[in-house]
């Protein structure tokens, strides 16, 4: 979306009470949802390279309304300029310099060499000097406690930034010397998107100093290396399992299931995505998400007709989603190709695991313990 348009949905937002559009990322993501108005879709640009004109109209139209969201306005670009690296790299430059009187949010020049590799030259991510306001200790699905850095808001390539996460305890005590409230930091978006804290400008008075409790179930935290990790078994953290349900539903595309959702069904008792199935709409509707807020009956119609979706699976969908540790839905479902039946996981050993590419001794004995 072009920062114009983008002024005229915010205007037309404003006049009706709605919140403002914060950013162009952020605007494109809503307006292309499922409840967008058709006067903001009429607002989208998709921009399409390279189209083989050689074919036949039926078939242009085709890939064009395959690439297209719907009634945004196209704009075609056949891109048939060939640029060396040096000539790439300068126009990287050129355009990184004017990027702000672009209308619209550039982040990066794309080209393509003379044997029509593609090659993608990231702008220099922009960064600005904040004050830090807290560090919170955020825990992950996988037990995984990681430091977040809270900081006075910053404009940042059209966006607000007032958080981001610290990766670890070891890198800020390598790389962030000095972090904790009050400190001086640089902080950038890595590529556009990710916040991130570059450096410690100015050491804080006193420098952050972890906790050694995990922030959802108090139990003890313990060093693996450079992670800190909660010390319970993950069914016995409500933090994990809430984690757990959430990328369940994420990875079936269950939509619905937010934070506060999630958060509201372990605390009630759905705690394995088993009992998902087994909800009624006025038991849903009545439960209370964190800030005594209801779930109500017209979102809890909405997430019941989403699981209706999902009551058949593939063997790869299932082992994909339950969330086993250190292991990616493309590995699952590689599992999944070598025992095609559900009974079989119950008697394969770890020679059956070892025989599957990409599947080591430590990632098969996670997978059997998990199962």
């Amino acid at each position: 979306i072009s920062q114009n348009n983008l002024e005229i949905v915010n205007s037309r937002r404003e006049s009706d009470g709605r919140p403002l559009y914060k950013s162009r990322r952020s605007a494109v993501a809503l307006i292309r949802s499922k409840t967008a108005s058709i006067h903001e879709l009429k607002l989208l640009t998709a921009v399409v390279v390279d189209v083989p004109w050689e074919k036949d109209p039926c078939e242009f139209d085709k890939i064009l309304g395959s690439i297209l969201v719907t009634r945004t306005n196209p704009f075609v670009v056949n891109a048939h300029m060939r640029l060396n690296p040096v000539q790439a790299w300068k126009m990287r430059n050129l355009e990184q310099e004017c990027r702000g009187a672009e209308p619209y949010q550039l982040d990066g020049v794309v080209y393509r060499d003379e044997d029509r590799r593609l090659f993608k030259l990231k702008f220099e991510p922009t960064a600005a000097v904040t004050t830090v306001t807290g560090i919170i200790e955020q825990l992950g699905r996988t037990g995984v406690i990681t430091p977040v850095c809270e900081f006075e808001a910053v404009e940042l390539t059209g966006a607000t930034v007032r958080r981001a996460t610290v990766s670890n305890v070891e890198l800020v005590e390598r790389e962030l010397s000095g972090l904790g409230i009050g400190a001086k930091v640089l902080v950038s978006r890595r590529g556009d998107v990710i916040p991130h804290v570059e450096m410690v400008v100015e050491a804080a008075p006193e420098s952050w100093i972890p906790s050694l409790v995990c922030p959802s179930c108090g139990s003890p935290s313990v060093r693996d290396g450079s992670i800190t990790r909660c010390s319970a078994e993950s069914g016995d953290c409500p933090g994990t399992v809430i984690g757990l349900m959430r990328k369940y539903c994420m990875e079936l595309g269950i939509k619905g299931v937010s934070i506060g959702v999630a958060t509201a069904l372990v605390l009630a008792g759905i705690d394995t995505p088993a009992r998902l199935y087994g909800m009624s709409l006025p038991w849903l509707s009545e439960l209370t998400m964190p800030g005594d807020q209801r779930i109500g009956e017209t979102r809890a119609s909405g997430i019941l007709s989403e699981i209706d979706l999902k009551t058949e699976l593939t063997l790869g969908e299932l082992l994909g989603s339950i969330g086993i540790p250190g292991c990616s839905k493309s590995i699952m479902e590689m599992v999944a190709l070598r025992f095609t039946d559900a009974d079989d996981l119950v008697t394969m050993d770890l020679e059956d695991l070892l025989a599957i590419p990409g599947i080591g001794e430590t990632r098969a004995r996670v997978i059997l313990s998990f199962l």
